[in-house]
């Protein structure tokens, strides 16, 4: 089982490698990946957002790599402790997300990082690092790096220079605007190139430091990597969770082993898969990580006492260090103004919420197949016996020496051979059936009954009965290991104030608006956009990034003002 096991992932990869090498080379370096991260502002202060777009693109000529479907996004100090990690689903080698600076970050140069998993093949060489300078000014600054100076001339660091060649320009209806006005943006070039692009769009009032900039994606170096060596398989289908199941007796492992996952109270998560014979494995979890707990847990009837080690996820990376930064004494008080605004927007955040895009989920991992009982809709019973005798068709108990086991007659009795069904209560698999035989009837609400033979994984169930609980508690359930996941990035829709209309203006006009960011787009589907100014005056600039189809970096700027 083992051998083909492999057999099949390494024709998995090469399928899933065919379009990017189309010259055979499977695992050459042709199919290294770089990651660039388009983001907001080199400086940020608490109460400001982070936002950031990521692109995976492939080394050799920068056009999105489909390899990957699973990126990581972390923000890091300068001795290599992290302050946020972010994992994002990849769509069409794109994806996006944001982070709110809290109040308790101190000032210093930090490090937001990007890669794959299939970097780890050619040593990170294709990790985006680049740096933001975060400003605290509710915190004594202790980081040597950072200096305050009585002199007007500032120095930072520079994360790139700007070509200014481009087939393409920014074009406003005006140069100068009004507070709260509208601003109406078009990109000028080959329309059809534009349609194809995948680009995004920062608005945003010019930083105070003179020489903080962001990164730009022409300073990107299609370098051609040599060191490729296949030790690490990309998360093509989704998140990778890898590790071996041994025993605390230290006995030898010989036989393939069957691992549940599950999440309480969430049973369209459970899944089943299966270990090679020294008890090593590597599960897919293609849905979205929405919990931040689950669960492992080995079927098996034996007496083996399992623990469970999973491979741990850190990377190998030194943070590479930046210059010093002096920031004059003037440009302090402009930053703690700043941080005034901020706590007056974050009074009024509930207007001013971004929404969370909800996905619809797949539902239980059964599909349509069950017989759905709502027990609301029958006669009330106290006991789970009384249940199955008087409601529940098709499904009986029987007795095994102490145990009492659900018993579901298939559609098909000759192939009957006599296995128990898999037992789901509130997403928890439940292997002591005694725990469903004597639980209180009237905490139950639905029970679904699926008469199909089940092939879970390795394993054979006589079909499933899934319990769904008033969930009042969390059924009392074991583990051989719990993990803590870290969530999938939710897509949003990020706000923008709209004060077209009288009515619209009306409604908002009491609400101060003190934006610093105007507009943050992450997708633009066409070459036109529009948004509004704030109650702040002062020189804004508007900043696209992004990959024409063929590979070219799109990377434009262009400068307005907001007067009183």
């Amino acid at each position: 089982m083992k051998t083909k096991l492999i057999i099949f992932c390494l024709l998995l990869v090469q399928f899933g490698f065919a379009q990017q090498n189309r010259d055979g080379s499977v695992f050459s370096a042709e199919a290294a990946e770089e990651i660039f991260i388009h983001y907001n502002a080199p400086l940020l202060i608490p109460g400001e957002s982070l936002y950031y777009k990521v692109y995976n693109l492939i080394n050799a000529n920068h056009q999105k790599s489909d390899i990957s479907k699973i990126v990581n996004v972390k923000l890091l100090k300068s001795n290599g402790d992290v302050v946020f990690h972010h994992i994002l689903n990849l769509e069409e080698g794109a994806s996006y997300s944001d982070y709110l600076i809290p109040a308790d970050l101190p000032s210093g140069i930090y490090s937001l990082i990007g890669y794959t998993n299939w970097m780890k093949n050619h040593g990170l060489k294709g990790i985006f690092d680049s740096k933001i300078l975060i400003i605290n000014p509710y915190l004594k600054n202790a980081d040597e790096n950072i200096s305050i100076s009585e002199e007007q001339k500032s120095s930072g660091f520079t994360n790139n220079e700007l070509s200014a060649e481009s087939d393409f320009q920014i074009n406003l209806n005006k140069d100068i605007f009004d507070r709260r006005e509208k601003i109406e943006v078009s990109l000028l070039g080959d329309l059809d190139v534009l349609e194809q692009a995948d680009f995004s769009v920062s608005v945003r009032k010019v930083e105070e430091v003179p020489g903080l900039q962001t990164v730009s994606s022409k300073n990107l170096d299609k370098d051609q990597v040599n060191d490729f060596q296949v030790k690490f398989i990309p998360e093509m289908r989704g998140r990778i969770l890898s590790g071996k199941i041994e025993n605390k007796n230290n006995t030898v492992l010989d036989k393939d082993l069957s691992v549940a996952y599950f999440v309480p109270n969430s049973p369209e998560k459970f899944r089943v898969f299966e270990t090679s014979k020294d008890g090593s494995f590597k599960f897919v979890l293609q849905e979205p990580i929405k919990d931040e707990k689950a669960y492992l847990k080995v079927i098996d009837d034996s007496d083996y006492d399992y623990q469970i080690l999973i491979d741990s996820s850190l990377i190998d990376y030194e943070v590479k260090q930046a210059g010093k930064v002096v920031i004059p004494n003037s440009v302090k008080n402009e930053i703690e103004q700043r941080a005034i605004y901020n706590q007056i927007q974050q009074s009024y955040l509930a207007k001013k919420a971004d929404a969370v895009v909800n996905k619809n989920s797949k539902g239980n991992f059964f599909g349509d197949k069950a017989m759905l009982y709502d027990l609301d809709n029958y006669t009330r019973f106290s006991t789970v016996p009384e249940v199955f005798v008087e409601i529940i068709q098709f499904a009986s108990f029987k007795k095994e020496g102490d145990m009492f086991i659900p018993n579901i007659r298939t559609y098909n009795t000759e192939t009957d051979f006599g296995n128990p069904p898999l037992l789901i209560i509130d997403g928890v698999v439940i292997l002591d059936y005694n725990t469903f035989y004597y639980m209180d009837a009237k905490l139950i609400e639905k029970i679904y009954v699926v008469r199909d033979k089940y092939f879970y994984g390795p394993e054979v169930y006589q079909g499933i009965i899934l319990v769904e609980t008033v969930k009042v508690d969390t059924p009392a359930f074991s583990a051989d290991h719990s993990l803590e996941m870290i969530p999938t990035e939710p897509i949003k829709d990020y706000y923008s104030p709209d004060y077209s209309t009288a009515e619209k203006r009306a409604e908002l006009s009491r609400i101060p608006d003190y934006r610093s960011q105007l507009f943050w787009s992450p997708e633009l589907s066409a070459n036109k956009f529009e948004f509004f100014t704030s109650d702040i005056i002062g020189t804004f600039q508007i900043k696209i990034e992004g990959f024409q189809k063929n590979g070219e970096a799109i990377s434009l700027e262009k400068t307005f003002q907001v007067r009183d």
